[in-house]
């Protein structure tokens, strides 16, 4: 018997069981802890791409969740690789960054789906100086398009206005 009335012949209780426990998951340590900003998401997948992934995260509820979106943004560009041939990937466009509305349907006949170039072509705008009154109803998907465009895109920004009468007109018809 050992010294505390136990048995065996050491000075370690019988039931003494010495556990090492290692992670041997490979883990990448600085890239999960990096933040998700709507800018960083801007600058790698493109605007248009950030705002469409915008409006699909905000119909579930989900657009304050950063990884979230950028988890829609990958999709996205999933998608449109293998929908566009690789030797358009890196064309240059000289107009590009116009700061007309006929600029922006240049640019956006790149980046936005077929039917929603045809809505854009038939919106009724009003230049207006440094202030673009888009005068006809657009989708909550096309406004942020649009208004990301004319104040992110552009140098110097110019000011996107959605017409309010066009706003009323519609609520109180569907009141009616």
């Amino acid at each position: 018997m050992g010294k505390n009335g136990s048995q065996g012949s050491g000075e370690v209780t019988p039931n003494h069981i010495n556990i090492t426990i290692t992670n041997n998951q490979h883990q990448e340590p600085e890239k999960t802890k990096k933040q998700v900003s709507l800018d960083e998401l801007g600058k790698e997948y493109g605007p248009a791409t950030l705002t469409e992934a915008l409006a699909i995260a905000k119909g579930r509820g989900m657009e304050t969740n950063l990884r979230y979106v950028k988890g829609i943004c990958k999709n996205l560009t999933k998608t449109n690789e293998s929908l566009v041939p690789e030797f358009n990937q890196n064309q240059g466009e000289p107009y590009e960054k116009e700061t007309t509305w006929n600029g922006f349907l240049r640019w956006s006949k790149d980046r936005l789906t077929k039917s929603s170039i045809e809505t854009l072509e038939k919106i009724r705008v009003e230049p207006d100086g440094r202030t673009l009154c888009i005068l006809d109803p657009v989708t909550e998907s096309l406004r942020m398009i649009i208004a990301k465009y004319f104040t992110e895109e552009i140098r110097p920004p110019i000011l996107v206005i959605f017409s309010a009468k066009n706003e009323e007109n519609r609520i109180t018809s569907t009141k009616h």
